[in-house]
């Protein structure tokens, strides 16, 4: 349908209610249209800060009530007809990743929050980050959230942080949240630290299938 550039890959993929296509490129900071051909019809505009791209997009999303949203590193963008609308709980939200739409219509994402601190290693000087992940609820038309849920307090030994403990090059990950799924009451979570998918239903998260 469409070719994309080594530099330039797709990352998250939604077709429109008229049949055009919204394609992500993370790498490339951008949001493609493309015809139901495959043609580029140009790209949507972000409103925060007056920026002309996005911030590492990860995934986009199309409503029941045909508006759209793009999920990257400055938070939630909202569209209407491929017009920037506004900033979801920008006070609220910066790095998020994976969208979804519950039968309330409420929008679904995962958002990371990051600390630094010191170095456990005396000698190093390099920064420790701790990454927790929460997973968001969120009412747009009130611009607020209703419910957070921290993964690392419901799914067990996966311990939402990264660790730099080989160096420069090398980097060991406990967790790492990317897309999320909602489907009759559940949340389908991919982690691509733990190689597995989490099921979340009632707070509580278990791995999917015997290997997760």
């Amino acid at each position: 349908l469409a070719e994309f550039s080594v530099v330039d890959p797709p990352s998250g993929i939604t077709k429109l209610p008229d049949g055009r296509l919204l394609v992500c490129s993370t790498s490339c900071n951008s949001v493609t249209i493309l015809s139901s051909q495959g043609d580029s019809e140009g790209k949507l505009k972000p409103g925060c800060l007056g920026s002309k791209e996005f911030y590492s997009p990860t995934d986009v999303l199309v409503r029941r009530n045909g508006q759209v949203v793009v999920c990257d590193r400055n938070g939630l963008h909202l569209f209407d007809n491929d017009k920037f609308v506004k900033m979801i709980c920008k006070e609220y939200l910066d790095e998020c990743y994976g969208l979804a739409e519950d039968e309330d219509g409420r929008i679904i994402t995962i958002h990371r929050n990051t600390t630094r601190k010191p170095s456990p290693d005396a000698a190093s000087t390099k920064p420790f980050y701790t990454y927790i992940f929460f997973i968001l609820i969120i009412d747009d038309a009130e611009d607020r959230v209703e419910k957070c849920i921290e993964m690392e307090e419901i799914k067990g030994a996966a311990v939402a942080e990264m660790v730099d403990v080989c160096g420069e090059s090398g980097r060991r990950f406990e967790s790492l949240l990317r897309s999320v799924t909602y489907n009759m009451g559940s949340l389908y979570i991919t982690d691509l630290g733990l190689d597995c998918i989490f099921v979340v239903t009632d707070n509580t998260a278990n791995m999917f299938g015997k290997r997760g």
